[in-house]
């Protein structure tokens, strides 16, 4: 039986691994324990395997709900919790558990969105200026 850490890929540790992501652990959790692979091990992985880098991809993206799940239980107890420690210790790991959601699933849990705009049948806009034909020619001292 081998012993050491797993340097050779199989489904099994990627499932595993992906798993462990979208339940919301960082890399650094998932590969403590000694019977799955070092970090750079993984990384290595990610590059020879598109299957596993996709499924871990989509994993990450997973975990931007585990950790809304969390942050709903921080914001329960932020309704009932009088201790003062306590409620900036919550406030603080909602913070950083909103900023998690944002780094891992930029797509779904940022500020931003991005809007596509196309013409007709998904062709390029036509952008169509008209001047009133009433406008003088000459520019116009709006100052004063």
């Amino acid at each position: 039986m081998p012993r050491g850490r797993p340097d050779e890929y199989t489904p099994e540790v990627g499932k595993r691994i992906c798993e462990g992501i979208a339940e919301g652990k960082s890399m650094v959790e998932v590969c403590e324990p000694a019977d799955m692979p070092a970090r750079s091990t993984v990384y290595l992985w990610m590059q020879k395997h598109p299957d596993f880098s996709d499924n871990l991809a989509r994993a990450r993206e997973a975990s931007a709900y585990a950790f809304e799940d969390d942050q709903h239980r921080y914001r329960s107890e932020l309704e009932t919790t009088r201790e003062m420690v306590r409620v900036h210790a919550l406030r603080e790991a909602s913070y950083i558990t909103d900023r998690l959601q944002r780094i891992r699933a930029p797509r779904t849990h940022s500020e931003t969105n991005k809007h596509e705009h196309t013409g007709q049948d998904g062709k390029p806009l036509t952008v169509v200026v008209e001047i009133p034909k009433d406008v003088s020619s000459s520019p116009t001292d709006v100052g004063g």
